[in-house]
């Protein structure tokens, strides 16, 4: 009995450290680039192309080239000049709203104060650019014409001048910052697409006041 129970006991010893054994990783040489591994016939994997385009240094070079140096003195000017066209903007749509009447006078003041909002906002907006560029915003406002004439084909006619002259100083900002300034591109062609809608809205809306005004 003493015989078996040690023989049993060396079995289990044996087969304990035959299972150690095969824990143990077996290092296999790579035939390509000699780095090991507990793989058998193990080779490693080739790298893949990187196929990102990288940044060329003569084409950047050409890049840079082509685009101009910002003018930001001329730039402020022009967007003071915004600044000022707005804020009279704020107080001709301001004014207009409170000279409606008529059976349609709700939905018209309704949009002049809209337009008055919105262009304290276009304000607002130059003069943060301006501030960015170590400018000073204007503290003045463009003159406002005043025709006494207070019916609403006038108020109208005067608002589709005022837009189409808003498009006009968006145009001479996109003109100057071409090429030189992504961001302020993006905002003067935002400016322009609005200001047009907007003309767009109020030749709409003359077209029942007077249907053989050309405008």
């Amino acid at each position: 009995m003493a015989m078996k129970k040690t023989l049993c006991k060396s079995k289990a010893v044996r087969e304990r450290s035959r299972l150690q054994r095969s824990s143990k990783p077996v290092s296999h040489q790579c035939k390509k680039c000699g780095r090991l591994s507990t793989k058998k016939k193990w080779l490693c994997k080739p790298k893949r192309a990187d196929t990102r385009r990288k940044p060329d240094a003569v084409t950047g070079r050409i890049e840079r080239e082509i685009m101009k140096n910002l003018d930001r003195e001329k730039v402020c000017r022009i967007l003071n000049t915004i600044i000022e066209y707005e804020m009279a903007g704020v107080v001709r749509y301001a004014h207009s709203s409170l000279m409606v009447i008529g059976p349609y006078r709700q939905p018209i003041v309704q949009f002049l104060q809209e337009q008055a909002t919105e262009s304290l906002q276009h304000a607002l907006e130059a003069g943060e650019l301006i501030t960015g560029l170590d400018g000073h915003p204007s503290q003045k406002i463009a003159e406002i014409e005043e025709s006494n004439d207070h019916s609403v084909t006038q108020i109208l006619a005067e608002s589709l001048d005022h837009e189409q002259h808003a498009v006009s100083l968006y145009q001479s900002l996109l003109n100057e910052v071409s090429d030189a300034s992504v961001m302020l591109e993006e905002y003067a062609r935002g400016k322009i697409s609005a200001e047009e809608q907007h003309a767009l809205e109020v030749r709409k809306m003359l077209k029942d006041y007077s249907p053989t005004l050309q405008v």
